[in-house]
Parts: C-alpha cells; structure tokens; sequence
C-alpha cells in the first residue's frame, strides 16, 4: 500500500515569490523552506502562523532570504520549535543573510520584527541539524521509517535538493532553483542522473524575465565593466549578502588578476569580513576546481582570500578608497535598503556610471523599476523616493529621553526595595587594605526585580569601599586569615634579580595595540575582555522625500545560476516523476512543449 501524500503551498506559487510548503507524508508534515520578501509584511506569513501547530519538521534549500528569511521570527515571536535540516554552508550563509538583512533595515527603520539574538538562536547548531550533501538521516518518534537526504542543487554554497523517501520507498523530490551547469566555485546539479521516476517531484519553472532572458554570464558582463570604467564611470553592482556574489567576486578577481588593473574593486557589506571567511572555510562544497587551486598554490593562497576585492563595512571605509572610478558590490540587490540603495542615491544622476544588475530584483521594489526600465533603452527616469536614516538624539531630545529611561527604571522598583539592592551592591570587603592598584572595577548586575541591567563605577559609586588584598563578595573572611588570590606580589618591590641585574618593568610590559590597529591611549590600556558591554546610543528614524533623477545607464546580465526553460524541460523528462508540481511559473516564461 503506497503512502498518502499531501503538498500544501502556503505562499510562493506565483512567479518571484518566497517559498513556503507543506507537505504531509502519512501523518508527518514538512515545512519546505520558510522565506520572506525584503519587504518583511507579516501579513504574508498569516498562512505560516496558522499551519506551524501542524509541523514537525523545517527542511531549508537554500541560504537566501527567499529561502529561510522568516526563520528567526518564526521561532522567535511564531513558537516554531521543531528540528530544522540543512547544510551546514546553507546555516552559516543564512545566518550572514539575516544578519545583513536586520542591520539594513535597521539603519533606515524601526525595525522590530527580529534582532540579532533572534538569528542566532535560529541557526543555533541545537536548532539546525546539519547534513552533508548524499548523506541519509532516518528520522526517529512520529517520522520513524522517513528518511531525508539532501543533493547538490548548483544555485548557491550549501544549497539542497531534498529526497524525502517513506517507509514503502516512495520517493518524494523538492527541487526548486537547480543549475545544471558547472560554475566557477559550484558544481552543476545531477538532478536527472540521481532520480528516476519518483512518486512526486516539486520544482519550479523559474527561468528568468526577459530582462534576464540571455546566459551572458561572462564576457559581455566584463566588456561592460570595462566600457564604463575606461569612460570614467563607477559602477553600482547589486548583490546578495552570501550567495551569488561568491561567483560574481570570482569572476572579478580573475579578471583585475590576469589584466592587472588598478581600478578599485570592492565589496560593501556589514558582513563582508565574516561571509569571506566562511567560504574560505568551506571548500570543500564547491567543485574540485576550487580544491585543486588551493592545492596548486604555492604559498597555499585560499581562492577567497581575495587580492584585488576590499573588503567595506561602511561608507568610510569605501571612501578611503582611490578617488575615481571603481567597482563596488554593495547589498541588497532590491534597493530596499543597505548600502546598495545609499550608494544608488549618490551615484544615479551621474550618466558616466553604470548601475548593473547580475540578478532578478524582488517584485515592486525599487531594483525591479530599474531592471524594468532597462528594457525601454536609455531613456531618462524620474523617482521620488525616501531617504531614511538613522541619527543619534541630541540637545533636549536626549534630555527628554534620559529623564524618560530614568523614570521608567525608578518606577519598576519601589524605593526600599531599590536601596536594599543597592546596599548589597556596598557592602564593605575585608579590612586589609592594599595600595589601590585596582583603579577601576566594572560589575554587570541583572536585578531580578527591575529585569534590566546596571553598570557599576567604583569611582562614583563604590567610592566609600575600602580596597582589599582580595576581593571576595558573598561571604566574610574568618578572622586572622589570610587573604585569597592577592592582587598584590610580594616581590613587586624587588630592585635586582637574582643574578644581580637591575630590574627595569617597563621593559617587560607589552605596548597594548586598539582592534584599528594604533596604540592604545592611557585610559585604552585595559583588557577588552573586562570592558563594558557598549549599548547603543540614543537614536531616531529621519525621513525625507527626494527627487532622484536617474541618469547612469542600466544594465543586466545574467549571473543567477538557475536553469534556462529548455534545460528544465530536458530535466524533467529524464526523471520523468509520476506526478509533478511546478512552481514559480509566469505565462510569458512557458516551459516549451
């Protein structure tokens, strides 16, 4: 007796969607990826929230926010919690989507619906259970005798075809945003080569707009490149945090390599640091091109340890950069928000420059217009559109907020139970006194009756402490005894050692260095460890409305890494699936007869 299967598509079926599926084997049901637009409307996710009871696992393909951006607030504010399977690049490059995706918008917005504790909950290793690529997992309890297996898709690092196989045999395919071709870090996808007429296969006919129609993946897009910079112009290239633009950044880097140009080329992200080093750390998913550079190299030289791209966390960085043209990838590819869209406004009445486009923007956002109207030719373009920013609070507005926060934290706790806090906060240490070489101590105190926390300054408000060989807190030194873990030497005094050599202890200190690489100033000179956690100053959201008038040229060339139509079509055809489910279809881009 086969099995009874159910798919259920909660939203993503129409064309340039995120993707988010039920599907029901016997009485198990899956959540096939949970993505989210740049937008973030809650009101997407109505279907998600009401079916989450219902699940009782999440299988993710791939590490996009179309892909798994509703992941922190599903576990977060939805109570998602079940086990999550995915590659282990696809947890790690998801974690840099999402965390890219919080700093943009909340740079420009008041955005609440996650933080980053919340994505670092969802791609905890306790939350996600990684798997290798053709490694089998049999899950135990109420999915006993399902076993799920991810394959290689070819779209992006870590990115899965799911095979779900029941306890009968029946295999179930989830294949959305497969590449049958072999890239400069990826291999291609061997989608027709591993299945054969599985019971049910889910796919997606997603094969690009007319904008994207032509695979001009290498040559044309250099030969513009290079048109606009030899012209003077800069170049805007709008890419994801930690998918396409590993390709993208290889390709490059190939060429200033071999043509040794002097153009700056460079990556603006808030996560750029962190996405290098992740794929530094996972060759091993790529192709075996990859691996055999990195073993050819003589000096061992990592393909992403990246020569020609720098490396910008902000807009001060990128302007330390040569005056002139260049080239910079910048997120996020819809021009929502990030630095991409900052960039846009500075650089788009300049007809020199070039704004370029390697894949599809999201539907209605502000990237989409752009692509759209590359298709009219040069033609002016006129957008009204806000600028967004966040600024730090100054004079009586953070006066008034001050005064605020310190009527709040005086009215969450009544004033005997503040000072019997505060009094166990100084209480005397013992009576030894040493010669005051603590100068500062900083305490972290959560009060379990205000739920916030307190920093403490010995200066201002443990000034009436005496100091102590020892610093012990929650219990009193019996009389006569000695001090535990002294702070001072008692060969601190010594002025020979014992050979007879003066002692100089200047010349044994180590001259503290600042993370930005200068000497620390006097005051700087302190284990960073021990420092205060920094809380964000004081800010607010400041909108203003402007004309842009859109002058650089417009262009888009195709670096997605997804199948074209006739490819999908072959595909389809030699694994021939007793039923099939095509998503993300739009009449205009068929898949021929």
């Amino acid at each position: 007796m086969g099995s009874q299967i159910k798919f259920t598509q909660l939203y993503g079926a129409t064309y340039d969607s995120p993707l988010c599926s039920l599907l029901e084997i016997n009485s198990f049901t899956f959540l096939l990826d949970c993505g989210w637009t740049e937008e973030f409307d809650v009101k997407l996710l109505d279907p998600l929230k009401q079916a989450i009871p219902r699940v009782d696992a999440v299988l993710l393909s791939h590490p996009d926010t179309a892909h798994l951006g509703a992941l922190p607030y599903a576990i977060g504010r939805l109570g998602l919690k079940v086990p999550i399977y995915a590659t282990q690049p696809t947890c790690r490059m998801g974690q840099m989507f999402m965390y890219d995706q919080y700093l943009s918008h909340h740079a420009a917005s008041e955005f609440d619906l996650f933080d980053l504790d919340d994505v670092d909950t969802a791609f905890d290793y306790q939350t996600v259970h990684q798997l290798k690529f053709q490694q089998n997992l049999r899950l135990a309890g109420k999915g006993n005798g399902l076993i799920i297996t991810p394959f290689a898709a070819g779209h992006m690092i870590g990115g899965s075809i799911w095979r779900i196989t029941s306890a009968v045999g029946e295999d179930v395919v989830y294949a959305v945003d497969y590449n049958h071709r072999k890239e400069l870090h990826l291999n291609s996808t061997a989608l027709s080569n591993l299945f054969s007429r599985p019971a049910l296969m889910i796919a997606d006919a997603d094969s690009g707009q007319p904008q994207f129609a032509q695979k001009t993946h290498g040559p044309k897009l250099l030969d513009a490149i290079m048109l606009a910079l030899r012209n003077d112009g800069s170049i805007l290239m709008p890419v994801d945090t930690a998918g396409r633009v590993l390709e993208v950044m290889l390709l490059l880097e190939k060429h200033w390599a071999v043509n040794r140009l002097s153009y700056p080329l460079a990556l603006l992200s808030p996560v750029a640091y962190n996405t290098l080093e992740f794929a530094k750390s996972q060759l091993e998913w790529m192709n075996e091109q990859v691996a055999k550079e990195f073993e050819s190299s003589r000096d061992k030289d990592n393909p992403f340890s990246m020569r020609y791209v720098k490396l910008c966390h902000t807009r001060e960085e990128l302007g330390r950069l040569p005056q002139g043209p260049k080239l910079v990838l910048a997120t996020l590819p819809s021009l929502q928000a990030g630095m991409a869209r900052d960039l846009f406004l500075e650089w788009a009445a300049d007809p020199k420059n070039l704004i370029l486009f390697t894949q599809q923007a999201e539907a209605g956002s502000l990237g989409a217009k752009l692509q759209a109207h590359s298709l009219k030719g040069p033609s002016p373009l006129t957008l009204q559109l806000p600028i967004s920013k966040r600024v730090p609070l100054e004079g009586a507005e953070l006066v008034a907020y001050q005064e605020q926060k310190r009527k709040e934290e005086m009215g969450a706790v009544p004033g005997p139970a503040r000072q019997s806090s505060d009094a166990k906060l100084v209480e005397p240490l013992p009576t030894r006194h040493s010669s005051g070489s603590i100068a500062k101590l900083t305490r972290r105190l959560t009060s379990m009756s205000e739920g916030h926390s307190m920093e403490l300054d010995t200066a201002n408000q443990l000034a009436a402490v005496p100091q102590s060989d020892a610093l012990i807190d929650g219990f009193t030194v019996p009389e006569g005894a000695a001090a535990m873990f002294p702070f001072e030497d008692e060969n601190d005094d010594l002025q020979w050692d014992e050979y007879g050599a003066a002692l100089r202890p200047d010349e044994f200190q180590l001259k503290a260095t600042s993370r930005t690489g200068g000497q620390l100033a006097d005051d700087e000179d302190e284990d960073m460890d021990d420092a205060p956690v920094q809380l964000e100053a004081p800010s607010k959201i400041v909108t203003t409305n402007t004309t842009v008038n859109v002058r650089a040229r417009i262009a888009c060339f195709d670096c997605q890494g997804r199948s074209d139509a006739r490819s999908i079509r072959e595909i389809l055809v030699k694994v021939a699936p007793q039923q099939l489910i095509l998503l993300h279809g739009l009449p205009q881009v068929a898949i021929p007869a």
